[in-house]
Order: structure tokens, then sequence, then C-alpha cells
């Protein structure tokens, strides 16, 4: 079964100001309970968790606008298609922190400046409750604001892991890589992967195969500084992720112990200071 999970925040007018939508295959062990819970919101605004096994949102495209269930709305000017990946440098907003999605998102009239800044001062503790309740902020992610997306996710999950980590004060860096794929549903079955090992100097090594071998591993001449994972399904591009991996960590501290007086009367504290690597 699959469902649809929406997120929704409106006024009094059921004009939205932020709005989502989730297409979600269901697994085993995913609910597939249906629910529909509206929480009040400072300005009489609200917000809305919808759980359906429909699709509720629906485009009038001659009059651009979206309409959600039992009249709630938005009018936009422009939508566009995207993908948001998994790398690090990934600056489109994705609300699953651990999946890459295809979305379609309808965006409203933008603000000019003089306006937007307006808004924000009048609806400045409505935009502190939602970031507080919801963890979204709105602030930091002003291009949301006037805006509905439906992101419809990857159902794959890759891990990888070096199996061959280095003893303590072994000196050297590990090379031999292990990488799983998880196809959740069996959805691509013919779906390749170009895996690539970044290390600065050299030329990039790169591996390619079928992610319906399930697991590979690797062992590169060098320990890459950086890796990136692109799954490609009839030459589409349905998962792409890169990362840089975290080599050591140095911790300097400094531990305040009890004060000492001296001779003018004024008092010092003692300290000492703490280096250390992991």
């Amino acid at each position: 079964m699959n469902s649809y999970k929406y997120f929704l925040i409106y006024d009094r007018n059921n004009k939205i100001i932020y709005g989502e939508c989730i297409y979600w295959c269901c697994g085993e062990f995913d609910s597939v309970k249906q629910s529909d819970v509206t929480i009040r919101l400072k300005k009489k605004f609200k917000a809305r968790f919808i759980v359906s096994n429909t699709r509720l949102d629906s485009i009038i495209d001659q009059q651009k606008i979206i309409k959600i269930g039992d009249g709630i709305l938005l009018h936009y000017e422009n939508s566009y298609d995207d993908f948001v990946t998994q790398r690090s440098d990934e600056a489109v907003f994705n609300p699953l922190i651990d999946r890459c999605c295809k979305l379609n998102m309808f965006v409203g009239r933008e603000l000019d400046s003089k306006t937007y800044l307006s808004w924000v001062d009048e609806h400045k503790y409505l935009l502190e409750e939602i970031k507080t309740r919801f963890e979204l902020d709105l602030l930091k992610r002003p291009e949301l604001i006037n805006s509905y997306t439906y992101y419809e996710p990857t159902r794959i999950v890759v891990n990888c892991r070096f199996i061959d980590k280095p003893a303590p004060r072994e000196n050297r860096l590990p090379t031999k890589l292990i990488v799983k794929f998880y196809d959740e549903f069996t959805a691509y079955t013919q779906a390749s992967y170009v895996l690539t090992g970044y290390c600065e100097g050299k030329e990039p090594a790169i591996t390619e195969g079928k992610i319906a071998n399930n697991e590979i591993t690797i062992d590169f001449e060098e320990s890459p500084d950086e890796l990136e994972i692109k799954i490609l399904n009839h030459g589409e591009v349905i998962y792409n992720s890169r990362h840089g991996f975290l080599r050591n960590i140095h911790i300097n501290g400094r531990v305040i112990g009890d004060s000492v007086t001296l001779d003018n009367g004024s008092k010092v504290s003692k300290y000492s200071e703490m280096k250390t690597s992991v």
C-alpha cells in the first residue's frame, strides 16, 4: 500500500504559507493507518498533518492553483521539477534526511525585500513557534515561504564502511571499503552504480556495476578523501551522494580549578591545559 503524508501550515483563509507531501511506499513495518490532525498556532494559523492512502492535492493549471482536501489553497506563479541528492554540499531543502528525492515545487508570489521584512516582523512569534514545534526554520529557508512541494523519494539505501581500520598507533589509512545496496522494494533490478573515490593529486578511482549484486568490496590503492556514489536507472540518476571522511579529531581544552589569592588581594583561577587526538 502507498501513503501520502501531508504537512501543511495555512492561515485563517486556508491559504498555504508552507506545504509538503511525501509519497511513501509502505513496507512490512510501516504503519498504514490514516490520520488527520490539526494544531492551532499563533495569529489564527493552523498546522495540519494528514496521512492518506489516496492523493489529496490537485493542480488547476489554468488558474495556477494547488488545492488540497477541503479547500486549502496555494496560488502559485512558478513550478519546477528537481532532484535532491545526499551530497554534503546539497543546498535544496529535503524533509527526508536519508533519501534522495524527486520533487515538484510550486512557488507563490515572490515578496520584495521590504514586504518580506514586514511580513517576518508581523509573524515573528508564529515563525518561532513553527521552528520550536516542528523543527522547520522558515527564516533560514525563506524560499519555502508560500510554497508547496511534492516529494517522491528513491527507496534505495546505501551503506558503506571501511573494514580494515588501522590499529591504535598504526600509521596508515584504511583502503578496503565494503558497500551495501538495499533496494527496498526490488524496484530497480536493472539499476547500475558508479562509485568514485577522490584523492588529492590523484586520478579518481572509478568502480562500476549493478546494484543487484547487493554488496561489493573495493580495495583502493590509496585511501580516498571523498567518496561519490551515483545510481542510474535507465540512464536517469536516481541516487547521488558525495561525502568526505573524518580522519581525526584534535581536542584542546582548559580545565579550571580552584582560585588562589595573590599578594595584592586579587584572585586568579588555576587551570591546566589538555590536548588529545582521536
